[in-house]
C-alpha cells in the first residue's frame, strides 16, 4: 500500500509540473513583453539609487505607447506610401519582413527576461528597429535582412558581401545606441548605458570575431541568446522602470500632449 501511495504522489507531482510549464509557455507566447508592474504612485528606488516615477504606463495614451508598435512598422508605412501595398518585394518590404523575423526570435527568448520595443523613433532620424531592455543590459538592434549576405566580423570593421556598406551600418548602429542612451538618461535622470548590435536574419553567414568597432554583429538567433546569457547588470525593478519610461514616445520626440 505504501508503494502505491508513493507512486501516486510521484505521478501527481509530475502532472503538476507539466501543467505549470505549459501555463508558462502560454504566458510567454501571448504576453512576450510582460513585466511585473511597479506601483506608479510611489517612487521606486533600488539599491543603486535609481528612481523611476515617470511616466507610468497607466498615464500613457495609446497613441504615445510604443508597446503598441509592430516590428517593421516604420518600413511598412514607407512601403505603403511608395507602392500602396504592405506586401511586396521592395527593399522596404524585405526590411520589414526582417524586423518581424528578429522580433519573433526575441519573443522566443523573452521568457529569460528580455523586454523589447519595436520601431522606436530615433532622434538621429529614422527609427530603432528593436530596443531591448533586460537584466543583462540595454541594447539597440539594427536588423539586416540579406539572405545571401557573407559577413566577416573583424575588430576594426566588417567585410561584407551582398549587403549594405559596412561602414555606414556600423556608424548607424552606434548612432542609434548613442541617441537611445541620451534620451533615456534625460528621461530617467540617471546615466543609462546602451550598447549597439547588428543582427542578420533570413539566411547568410556571419563569421569572425564577435564585435566590430564596438558593435556586436551576429546572426539573429545567436544574438538573442548572447544577450540573454550575459552577466546581470540591472535588477528586475530597474528593467521594469526603464521599460515603462522608454515606451512613452513623447520622450523620444519631446511631444507635448
Amino acid at each position: 500500500m505504501e508503494i502505491i501511495l508513493v507512486i501516486i504522489a510521484v505521478v501527481l507531482v509530475f502532472c503538476c509540473d507539466r501543467l505549470l510549464k505549459a501555463r508558462d509557455r502560454r504566458k510567454r507566447k501571448f504576453y512576450p513583453n510582460h513585466t511585473r508592474p511597479v506601483n506608479p504612485r510611489r517612487p521606486q528606488k533600488t539599491r543603486d539609487g535609481f528612481h523611476a516615477t515617470k511616466p507610468s504606463t497607466s498615464l500613457i495614451p495609446a497613441k504615445f505607447d510604443l508597446a503598441n508598435n509592430e516590428p517593421g512598422e516604420a518600413l511598412t508605412k514607407r512601403a505603403m506610401s511608395e507602392t500602396g501595398n504592405p506586401l511586396g518585394h521592395t527593399s522596404w518590404h524585405r526590411g520589414a519582413d526582417g524586423e518581424a523575423m528578429m522580433a519573433d526570435i526575441l519573443d522566443r527568448v523573452s521568457g529569460v527576461g528580455l523586454t523589447t520595443l519595436h520601431s522606436v523613433p530615433c532622434p538621429a532620424g529614422g527609427d530603432i528597429d528593436h530596443l531591448v531592455i533586460a537584466k543583462t543590459g540595454i541594447w539597440t538592434i539594427n536588423t539586416k535582412h540579406h539572405p545571401k549576405a557573407v559577413v566577416k566580423v573583424m575588430n576594426d570593421g566588417l567585410h561584407a558581401k551582398n549587403t549594405e556598406d559596412s561602414h555606414s551600418m556600423i556608424h548607424r548602429a552606434k548612432e542609434e545606441a548613442s541617441s537611445a542612451a541620451s534620451v533615456l538618461t534625460d528621461a530617467t535622470g540617471q546615466a543609462i548605458f546602451v550598447r549597439p548590435a547588428l543582427a542578420y536574419v533570413g539566411g547568410g553567414t556571419v563569421t569572425g570575431t564577435r564585435q566590430a568597432c564596438g558593435v556586436v554583429v551576429m546572426r539573429g538567433e545567436d544574438l538573442a541568446h548572447y544577450l540573454s546569457d550575459l552577466p546581470q547588470v540591472l535588477t528586475a525593478q530597474e528593467v521594469a522602470a526603464i521599460y515603462r519610461t522608454a515606451r512613452d514616445s513623447r520622450i523620444w520626440w519631446n511631444v507635448k500632449e
